[in-house]
């Protein structure tokens, strides 16, 4: 059979706390997975994950690692603000890759990614986990073929203080044009200016290109963490509460009502919560799609639009 090779850049806390249990399950379930190397430029951290994991060498460098091992995929975790950089050059070397969202903090950035993309024949795809979480995967089949009216979705965090939320926001913005099926084609949003943190509540309502309404509504510093979101689709409603690490819904559920009554309630599965969060489908998906030649769940050019709305929400713009 032949060998699968995966390389990690990045072994730090969201690594560890998802990328790194979902990548020692891949391997594990899938014959011919070799986890080959991890790198960071902390070495202590890079050989903690590797004895963690079952990774086979670390490294300090990553383009010596790729040198040396060249893989079949890599997976890069590394701050947004050097995403776009390092993820253009592991593609133009030729390597399949899958980043952490955002694929960069502008669009310009994301451009840059897909211009070494144009120049090869390989992947690359953000991983927004919450298109990969099982729960959110099965409401997605159940509105499947519908005529979607309205979708309302709300993040609420607790005690974040930090001028910029808006690569929090950005999961969000791409879960709802996930569950819509389309772009945006227009946006207003407000801001609620508080004391209790700089970048307050914001407020986003508009149309989809499918016609579908949209309400997004962000609280970085509210009572509770959570994600719930709404589909209204005339005599037909369904409530998702998203399965987020930590939050007071977990594992989350569906609740379908259609024409005043509870048709069926779906809780979702209480599991390894790298399972849950997504983590493990992204990283199946995106690997079996590469062996098996399939269509990709999520390519850089999907998340172009979000990013676009995510810089809207850092420079407070309103439309």
């Amino acid at each position: 059979m032949k060998s699968f090779k995966i390389c990690q850049i990045g072994c730090g806390g969201m690594s560890v706390r998802g990328h790194g249990p979902a990548l020692m399950k891949y391997a594990d379930e899938y014959p011919g997975t070799i986890l080959a190397g991890c790198c960071d430029l902390d070495e202590e951290k890079a050989a903690v994950f590797k004895n963690s994991f079952g990774f086979y060498k670390a490294y300090t460098h990553w383009r010596k690692m790729l040198d040396e091992i060249k893989p079949d995929a890599v997976n890069l975790v590394v701050p947004v603000r050097f995403t776009s950089e390092i993820a253009a050059e592991i593609i133009g070397l030729g390597y399949n890759l899958l980043t952490e969202k955002p694929p960069g903090m502008t669009t310009g950035e994301c451009r840059r990614i897909l211009y070494a993309i144009e120049k090869t024949d390989v992947i690359a795809m953000a991983a927004f986990n919450r298109r990969f979480m099982p729960l959110v995967k099965k409401l997605k089949s159940m509105i499947s073929n519908i005529v979607i009216e309205n979708i309302k979705y709300d993040l609420f965090r607790t005690g974040r203080k930090d001028a910029d939320f808006s690569t929090t926001a950005i999961h969000g913005i791409d879960m709802v044009k996930m569950l819509g099926n389309s772009n945006y084609i227009s946006i207003n949003i407000e801001y609620q200016e508080l004391d209790s943190t700089p970048v307050g509540n914001i407020f986003l309502n508009g149309t989809m290109e499918s016609g579908t309404a949209v309400s997004l509504n962000f609280y970085p510093d509210s009572g509770l963490t959570a994600e719930r979101t709404t589909v209204f689709a005339g005599s037909k409603t369904w409530f998702l509460n998203i399965p987020i690490w930590d939050c007071p819904d977990y594992p989350g559920s569906i609740l379908y009502y259609e024409n005043g009554y509870l048709k069926e309630t779906i809780i979702g599965e209480e599991t390894d919560k790298f399972i849950s969060s997504g983590f493990y489908d992204e990283h199946r998906d995106f690997y079996e799609a590469i062996r098996k030649d399939l269509d990709f769940p999520n390519t850089i050019e999907d998340s172009l639009q979000s990013v676009e709305i995510m810089e809207l929400l850092r420079h407070r713009k309103t439309t």
